[in-house]
């Protein structure tokens, strides 16, 4: 803050004597505040403007608070410049409640900041913030035991997802491991030993504990940590699970990552046992890393790990390229990046290994420098060393992958492993800014125990294109909508978008579409449908008009009932008739027969509906064949919610569009069988007939 800005806090607080005088003449306070920047307290960031340096912020606050001036500092510097919601005003009030020990306030709070400024924050834990810049061992121990506990852990992860040093917090952590076990640091404890590869010690201090932290999902998850560190990828792939449930049931989300780094260890995991369903519940996990925020480091691990699955499916590894926006990976990304670049057979860079221990050395990451150092040593030709996260997967060269794969190419895939029946629903929706257009996306539902179908979760279009063997429930028509998605690229990558119009057309007749409104849902049954072409006679003049026009977007869907719509896609052809006609062309009524002749034509494009009378001789003219149609009404069973619904309808021709009974026009042209058929119906006749019913 300004000086004059300051000596107001300072007279305000009756914290310095000479603070009224500096309120009026500023240039008096140019002494001391020269006093304090040279003993490292304050910087000046421009001329006139300074702020306490932030390696001396949380000490000046914990001094300040001991000496009972912190609150009252806040309120005179809060009243003397606006600072109502911003971030230096939030993290005040968390400091304060840290310090107060309120934590009815501290969590609340906590998690405003994150949402707020977790972009600002690099993910960042505002609690790092406050206990470990710098990390003072005898003020730490002082604070309440629950947020010393929290404190902890995200302080070991920071080295693990951030890869920010702390040698303090580092040492302390170290002997606090040497020391009595005790229930409140344990998880922190355990998973600073398993990151340095000292996992005979986190194993000593998971078996002491008692029955009550082993219920923790944090306790589940450091056990599979362990069980993969020591060769067991089966068993930690198990306890993983057990983890996520746990969290599903604390949070009540069904969709959710494991606390980092545990998603790394569990899709290792996975893809170690090497089976279809194992594989495909791998890329489940990793599509939601992918789904975090971008500046999110975890979110970063998505593109090596979906990498590493393509090089064990067989797949060829397609050549990486630094695209626009491309940036080097960082943090957890360069760790996941490097063994995942090792375990798919690739060389890894000399500059990325080099890098990866240069970053590493100050942080709590000891097993992974370990098997960094012997990839180092075995690319040097020197004596091989055993390491799980080298040995997890076998080493095998890219060509023999794909000849693995080639050897089971046309087999029957396995039977899924899944234990409900799955299938694939699409969700359209329309939006009708400017033009019409249709948003399709995919959605997996599972069965449930009663029977019914989950609302179903989002599935990537990426992943249903590249990985399609992996979804053995498709149907052939919903291979057809897949073979719609298209890819593009632009500044952000590789793009993948459904072309709705030819997806629309392969959605016709699939029993699993739904269709959303506004806020709202239901399930919806798409039937194809034909322009029509309608001839009616008005006074002295035919007026022909065709319906639905054709749109510009391609595609055209209009209701058919409450829970049908039909699905109009327009050709070339058609946007020439349309060209033609107009919104409607009047001809005159003496050129009746040059009309009819005109229609024998493009009755393949259209329906053709008409009032018009004809006489035998006007159908031979126009070269129609007159055929009676069918006045007879059908019922047509579809379901509804939980039984049926009946509609009744009548067909002209056999095998021809249905129409309600007395609708429509009373002639129709149309081609069947390579014949052009002029079908008279009798509406009277089919009123009558569905009276009778």
């Amino acid at each position: 803050m300004a000086r004059a800005q300051l000596a107001e806090v300072l007279a305000r607080t009756s914290l310095w004597h000479e603070a009224e005088l500096w309120s009026k003449k500023p240039n008096g306070m140019n002494a001391p505040l020269l006093e304090l920047r040279e003993a490292g307290w304050v910087e000046e960031v421009r001329l006139g403007l300074w702020i306490c340096a932030p390696a001396a912020r949380e000490l000046a606050a914990r001094q300040a608070f001991r000496e009972g001036l912190l609150r009252k500092l806040m309120a005179a510097s809060q009243l003397s410049y606006s600072a109502e919601g911003g971030f230096t005003r939030m993290l005040g009030d968390l400091r304060l409640a840290l310090l107060e020990g309120r934590n009815e306030q501290l969590w609340p709070l906590h998690q405003r900041i994150q949402e707020l400024y977790g972009r600002d924050l690099e993910s960042r834990d505002p609690l790092c913030l406050l206990c470990g810049e710098p990390f003072d061992a005898t003020w730490f121990e002082g604070i309440g035991g629950e947020l010393r506990k929290s404190a902890a852990w995200s302080l070991v992860k920071e080295q693990v997802l951030l890869f920010r040093p702390n040698p303090a917090f580092r040492a302390w952590m170290d002997e606090q491991a040497q020391g009595p076990r005790s229930y409140l640091l344990f998880m922190a404890i355990c998973l600073h030993l398993l990151m340095e590869g000292r996992v005979e010690e986190a194993q000593a201090w998971l078996k002491v504990q008692e029955a009550r932290p082993r219920e923790h999902p944090l306790f589940a998850g450091l056990e599979g940590i362990l069980h993969f560190m020591q060769g067991r990828p089966a068993e930690a792939a198990t306890r993983f699970q057990e983890a996520l449930a746990r969290f599903k049931k604390l949070t009540r989300k069904r969709i959710l990552p494991l606390p980092a780094p545990m998603d790394f260890f569990h899709i290792l995991s996975l893809f170690a046992q090497g089976d279809p369903a194992s594989l495909r519940f791998a890329l489940d996990r990793i599509e939601v890393l992918e789904r975090r925020a971008d500046y999110d480091p975890v979110a970063e691990q998505g593109e090596p790990l979906r990498r590493l699955h393509t090089a064990l499916s067989g797949a060829q590894l397609p050549p990486f390229v630094k695209g626009f926006g491309w940036r080097e990976p960082r943090q957890m990304g360069l760790l996941t990046t490097l063994f995942c670049t090792h375990l798919a057979g690739e060389e890894v860079p000399i500059p990325l290994l080099k890098r990866f221990l240069k970053e590493s050395e100050p942080l709590c990451l000891g097993w992974f420098r370990a098997a960094a150092q012997e990839i180092e040593v075995r690319a040097g030709g020197g004596t091989r060393t055993p390491h799980i996260l080298l040995d997890l997967l076998p080493r095998v060269e890219p060509w023999e992958r794909a000849l693995e794969a080639l050897q089971d190419f046309g087999k029957p895939p396995e039977p899924s492993a899944i234990s409900r029946p799955v299938r694939l629903a699409w969700s359209v929706q329309a939006h009708t800014h400017r033009d019409t257009h249709y948003e399709i996306h995919p959605l997996e539902q599972r069965q449930g125990a009663k029977g019914a179908w989950s609302k179903g979760r989002p599935v990537s279009l990426r992943r249903l294109r590249e990985e399609t063997a992996h979804y053995e429930y498709l149907s052939e028509q919903d291979r057809r909508v897949i073979a719609a998605v298209q890819v593009s690229q632009d500044w952000q990558g590789l793009r993948y978008e459904l072309e709705d119009v030819q997806a629309l057309q392969a959605l016709i007749g699939h029993p699993w579409v739904i269709w959303q409104e506004g806020i709202g849902t239901q399930a919806m049954e798409l039937l194809a449908g034909r322009p029509e072409l309608h001839l009616d006679v008005e006074g002295s003049r035919l007026i022909l008009s065709l319906t639905p026009r054709p749109s510009a977007h391609g595609a055209t869907v209009l209701p058919d009932g409450p829970n049908r719509r039909r699905v109009f896609i327009f050709t070339e052809e058609h946007r020439r008739l349309d060209a033609i006609l107009g919104e409607r062309l009047a001809v005159p009524l003496e050129a009746k027969a040059r009309v009819l002749k005109t229609l024998g034509a493009i009755a393949p494009l259209v329906e053709i509906h008409s009032n018009l009378g004809l006489d035998a001789h006007e159908h031979l003219a126009a070269g129609l064949e007159t055929v009676t149609g069918d006045p007879l009404p059908r019922l047509l069973l579809l379901p509804y919610q939980q039984g049926l619904q009946a509609r009744m309808r009548v067909r002209p021709l056999p095998d021809g569009p249905a129409y309600l009974p007395g609708h429509g026009g009373a002639s129709l042209v149309v081609e069947h069988e390579g014949a052009r058929l002029l079908v008279q119906r009798d509406l009277a006749g089919e009123l009558r007939n569905a009276q009778r019913w």
